[in-house]
């Protein structure tokens, strides 16, 4: 995991309101969905964007139906080259860092190596 300036990541972050000073990095092929619905005070969401800050899609639907009958709460989603996603969220009550998954291939790209 790399943590980095949040500013680096902009064209992403704008699309959820993003206002901590860093992120985490981190190189994934696939990531768990986990944590959708309140619990304590705190939950995860997440959005899929491209590289480049182009908004695909996001979980937010699934934050609705009952802990014991979410059926996305575990599902294991693919992160595609030229794509990212990005886990952000409440814990305990305060904003969450946010976790940017990339494909392996893409993190001398997002990293600006």
């Amino acid at each position: 995991m790399i943590y980095r300036d949040a500013k680096e990541f902009k064209s992403i972050l704008r699309h959820i309101n993003y206002r901590k000073r860093q992120v985490a990095i981190r190189a994934a092929e696939h990531v768990t969905l986990h944590n959708l619905n309140w619990d304590g005070g705190s939950r995860n969401s997440y959005a899929a964007f491209t590289i480049d800050g182009q908004p695909l899609g996001n979980a937010d639907k699934h934050h609705s139906p009952a802990p014991w009958n979410n059926a996305a709460e575990g599902t294991r989603v693919p992160v595609p080259q030229g794509a990212c996603l990005v886990q952000y969220g409440t814990f305990c009550g305060k904003d969450a860092t946010a976790y940017i998954y990339v494909n392996p291939a893409d993190m001398p790209r997002i990293l600006g190596n």
